[in-house]
């Protein structure tokens, strides 16, 4: 929810809204969908295509959040791209950017399980930073460098890997959620006069009905993204815990709050 008269608002850009609440609970008590009825306001609630199933439809505002990151990014068609992290954001930013035109993408994860779905959804190449190089990977590709980076893993190490791995006056998107101060190489990225930009989360008048689209025409594979699927009585032990301790091994897990 957003205030509707704010500098950001005004611009139709609520996502930056100084009084921005989201459903879940970030900064006004607005309660989040673990539950089997939630109650939103109408400007939140968007048309669901004609075809495309309630479970697929669920993964609109985690994917929301790739379209606007590849929408922040310069224009895609033809470009290399680089994707840290491979998680559920880094999956659909990966997809997104396959869908905009990219020639070569190159994902670096951690995970083996998150590796795999990478492949599956068509990276180009996929690197385990903790074993490899990724700079190694993208001169393999080109000896310039990839022109646009997208970092989801809010890590200095992959920050770093990131930046040294953009050609010059390429761009790098940040879209992860820092909790700290990043360390950022200042002179690499003038030396190389980086262009580094920032997307939060997604335009909703704008993001959502381009993802329901996606989703509808199968841009994003729901089944890779969607890794388990699970009741709401046993949101605790199969859910919460689950990817406390055990992260690596899921992508999205799927509530039925039915």
């Amino acid at each position: 929810e957003w205030c509707g008269t704010c500098y950001s608002c005004t611009h139709s850009w609520p996502q930056m809204c100084r009084s921005i609440g989201l459903y879940g609970g970030y900064r006004h008590p607005l309660h989040g969908g673990l539950a089997p009825l939630v109650s939103v306001s109408r400007r939140s609630a968007f048309v669901v295509p004609e075809g495309l199933g309630v479970v697929e439809a669920a993964l609109t505002e985690p994917m929301a959040v790739a379209v606007h990151a590849a929408r922040r990014a310069p224009n895609l068609l033809g470009a290399d791209v680089m994707v840290l992290g491979a998680g559920p954001i880094g999956l659909g930013i990966l997809q997104a950017a396959i869908a905009a035109g990219a020639r070569r993408t190159i994902v670096t994860e951690i995970s083996e399980a998150r590796r795999r779905a990478a492949v599956h959804v068509g990276a180009s190449v996929v690197v385990d930073p903790s074993t490899g190089d990724p700079r190694a990977a993208v001169g393999d590709l080109t000896s310039h460098g990839v022109d646009v980076v997208f970092e989801t893993t809010a890590n200095d190490t992959a920050l770093g890997q990131g930046l040294r791995s953009l050609r010059p006056r390429g761009t790098l998107v940040s879209v992860a959620g820092w909790g700290e101060l990043a360390r950022v190489d200042m002179g690499l990225s003038m030396a190389k006069e980086i262009d580094i930009r920032f997307a939060m989360t997604y335009e909703p008048a704008v993001d959502y009905p381009a993802t329901l689209d996606m989703l509808a025409t199968g841009a994003f594979d729901t089944d890779v993204l969607i890794s388990d699927h699970i009741s709401l009585d046993r949101l605790i032990e199969d859910g919460l815990e689950e990817l406390l301790h055990h992260a690596g091994r899921h992508v999205k897990i799927l509530v039925d709050p039915s």
